[in-house]
Parts: structure tokens; C-alpha cells; sequence
């Protein structure tokens, strides 16, 4: 029977046999393993069965929080937006001496002076310079003095509007300096990540996976009315002085957004984004996990794909300026990774792009500070990196 079954069917079992050793040898020799008979050890990277889509879908992430309580006072608020309201003024002044200079060479400081007070920003902004001064200055000696020698500086525009300035908004501003309030607020930060934004996700044949497109960021913030409401703590106090002036419905939000600036700043300085990006990377794992063929494959790893420089970007921009530290942090950055060009494989595999990621970075906390009261090294150094190139800055 077995003989007769041979007879009758070898063409076929040679023909199967040859077959199979033919797929045998392209998959010793070749990439091709469609039954996974070969077990290969280089791990190549392939597309995902999970789809970009799906990733999306599942939208915000969130990976870490804080809890925390901050205190504002409507005087210190008041005097922080009046010095940035000072530093712009200083700035455009600045820059338009630059331009007159520029504009004429051979004019010595004494003419540059004389064209400087002929310009219509002179005029403004010397008005707006005495009314934001007469602001916040308590001292009256000082007022004196400024009221005593102004007239002499200034143009006769400037004189006809200077009564006005200091007797009709300036009083206006002392009433509003005499609401001794103060804001307690008790809120939380929510960081993460927004998987809308995932572009790309590729895994390797040991299972590690690479996304690109989410950074891990601010979320959400807030103060709640009822910070923990089963004890009656409360989200936030108002606490006025006795015989301060009326409070207003302003007075308390422009403290309730300095509050949740101040929050925000407070989790930032704890590193709160490291913590929801590593969080992340570890949620996402265990997800993916759920998506294994066989419970015997290796667990997932996870690697979301940022710039090297992302956290340092978002840290220096939480309290929007750049401080006199912050300029050495960006320094040694620059001195390390282009001057000594310390290649930094975590993140590249090409000093060309790292360099690059450098560049924008610096490019993208200059364009958010413009304006702002930052450390005077700040704007030196911003003239020289612009001008030099960043291979020609020194630590």
C-alpha cells in the first residue's frame, strides 16, 4: 500500500521536498522567514501591528502630578508687571539709540543725544518711563526729586502731558496700591503626554519600541475650590488687611493667575517633566504588553524620541526670563557640545544634528524672551551667538 502510494504521488513529494529546502536556504542566507523556522539575532526595527491611529485616539496621557500651595500679594504682583513694563520701555529705547547710532557714524554722543530727543519714541516712552516710575515708587523724596528735574529733560510735549501723568493715573494707581491682599492658593499640576501628537512608532524584533512626535508637557493646572473637600480644606484664602481698600472681581484673578504661574514654576523646578516622561515610557510599556503574540516574548521597552535639549528649554521658559545661571547652563552647552563637540549618542548618532537641535534650541528661548527682563549677560551673549556663530562662543 505505502509502495503503491509512492508510485503514484513521488512527482509531487519531490517537487514539496525542494520546495522546502528552498525556503530553508533563504532563510539562512536572506531576511526571508515566513514560518520563523530560523531564529536570528539582529534585531531590525519593523512597523508596529499597533497603528499610529490608534495611538492617537487615546489622546492626553497623564503621567505625573503635583500638589502644592503658593501665596501672592496684589502689591508684589502690581511691582513685578511694572518692572517687565519698565524693561520694555528700556529695551525699545535701547534698540532706537542703536539705530541712531547706526545710522549716524561720524555723529559724536553729544549730536546722537540731540537727534534722540527729536524722535516721537523719545517722546512717548519718556512719558511712559515717569508714569510707570511714579508707579511703584513709594518713596517721596524721590518723587520730589522726580517731579523737580523732569522738566528740564523733557520736550515741551512731554511737559503739557506731565501734570496729567502724575495727579490723575498715578493717583489712580496708589489707590489700587493701598488693597492689602493677600491670595493663599492649594492647587495641582497634571503633566503627561498628548499621544494626539505621536507621528511615528516603530518596534525592534526584541520587542523595544521608539515613538516620535509627543513631548512630555503641561497638561493641566488649576485651583480648586475644594482642595480636599472631605476635610473642608479649601482651595483658596483671601486674606485683606483691616482698613485696606475694596477688592474687585480684577484684583482676584490677576492674583489668581499669579498663583498658578508660581504653581506651575513650583513643579517645574522639581523636575516634574522627567518624571512624566519616564512615567510615560513605563505606562506605555505595559500597554504594549498587552499586545504580545506570545506571553513567553521578552516585555517591551519604550523610548519616546525628544531632543537632548527639550528639558532644558522648557525649565529656562517656566518663569519666563533667563537668569544669570541660566545663561552659564546654556554656555557650558554650547562650549561642550560644539567647541568640544562631545558627540552625546543617547540622543544622536551625528554631531551634525545635535548641533542643529543646539542652534534651535538657543533660536527658540531667544524668540520667547524677547522683551522680557532678562539677565543683562543674556543679550550679550545673544549678540555674540547670532553674530559668531555658535562654534566661535566661548565658555
Amino acid at each position: 500500500m505505502f509502495l503503491l502510494f509512492l508510485r503514484k504521488y513521488w512527482i509531487y513529494l519531490v517537487a514539496a521536498a525542494a520546495i522546502a529546502a528552498l525556503l530553508i536556504v533563504l532563510s539562512i542566507f536572506t531576511d526571508y522567514n515566513p514560518f520563523g523556522w530560523v531564529n536570528s539575532t539582529e534585531v531590525k526595527l519593523q512597523e508596529t501591528s499597533i497603528s499610529v491611529k490608534e495611538i492617537n485616539d487615546i489622546g492626553e496621557l497623564v503621567t505625573a502630578e503635583y500638589y502644592g500651595e503658593v501665596i501672592k500679594s496684589l502689591q508684589a504682583v502690581y511691582r513685578e508687571q511694572k518692572s517687565l513694563d519698565l524693561q520694555g520701555i528700556y529695551d525699545k529705547i535701547r534698540n532706537e539709540w542703536i539705530k541712531i547710532k547706526q545710522d549716524n557714524p561720524t555723529r559724536g554722543n553729544w549730536g546722537l543725544r540731540r537727534i534722540f530727543k527729536k524722535t516721537e519714541l523719545y517722546e512717548s516712552h519718556s512719558y511712559d518711563l515717569l508714569q510707570n516710575i511714579t508707579e511703584i515708587e513709594d518713596d517721596q523724596d524721590f518723587l520730589d526729586y522726580v517731579e523737580g528735574h523732569s522738566f528740564g529733560a523733557m520736550t515741551s510735549q512731554y511737559e503739557a502731558n506731565y501734570n496729567r501723568v502724575v495727579r490723575s493715573e498715578v493717583a489712580v494707581s496708589r489707590e489700587d496700591r493701598k488693597k492689602e491682599l493677600v491670595y493663599l492658593a492649594r492647587g495641582w499640576v497634571k503633566a503627561g503626554l498628548d499621544l494626539s501628537e505621536v507621528t511615528s512608532i516603530e518596534k525592534d524584533s526584541a520587542n523595544n519600541y521608539v515613538i516620535e512626535g509627543a513631548q512630555p508637557k503641561i497638561l493641566d493646572l488649576d485651583i480648586n475650590p475644594w482642595y480636599i473637600p472631605e476635610l473642608n480644606i479649601k482651595g483658596f484664602e483671601i486674606i485683606q488687611s483691616a482698613g485696606a481698600k475694596k477688592i474687585n472681581f480684577n484684583d482676584i484673578a490677576i492674583l489668581k493667575r499669579a498663583c498658578k504661574e508660581r504653581l506651575k514654576e513650583d513643579a517645574m523646578e522639581r523636575r516634574m517633566l522627567e518624571y512624566a516622561l519616564t512615567n510615560g515610557e513605563s505606562s506605555l510599556a505595559s500597554f504594549f504588553a498587552l499586545f504580545r503574540n506570545d506571553p513567553d516574548d521578552p516585555l517591551p521597552t519604550v523610548k519616546i524620541k525628544i531632543s537632548k535639549y527639550y528639558f532644558d528649554q522648557e525649565y529656562i521658559l517656566s518663569d519666563n526670563r533667563i537668569d544669570s545661571a541660566e545663561v552659564v547652563q546654556v554656555k557650558n552647552l554650547i562650549q561642550s557640545d560644539t567647541v568640544a563637540r562631545n558627540l552625546d549618542r543617547e540622543y544622536y548618532e551625528d554631531l551634525a544634528e545635535q548641533i542643529d537641535d543646539l542652534d534651535d534650541f538657543v533660536r527658540a528661548i531667544t524668540e520667547q524672551t524677547v522683551n522680557i527682563e532678562n539677565d543683562p549677560a543674556w543679550e550679550e551673549f545673544v549678540f555674540d551667538y547670532f553674530w559668531n556663530g555658535p562654534d566661535e562662543e566661548e565658555n
